[in-house]
């Protein structure tokens, strides 16, 4: 099953827990809003996570 990628909009009122793109990109929401990046792929046959930063809204 695919997923769809995640929407700006889906980002900025996710409810806490963990939203997948289906590409390894997740976005991990903390029961006190805080939201962060996190990458998921294998190394060496290892699953890891790299953290990519806070999901902050720009205001651009």
């Amino acid at each position: 099953m695919a997923r769809q990628a995640l929407t700006s909009r889906k980002v900025e009122t996710a409810k806490p827990g963990k939203y997948s793109d289906g590409k390894g990109l997740t976005l991990i929401v903390a029961p006190t809003g805080s939201r962060k990046w996190v990458l998921r792929f294998q190394w060496q046959g290892k699953p890891r996570e790299m953290g990519l930063g806070a999901a902050e809204a720009n205001n651009c």
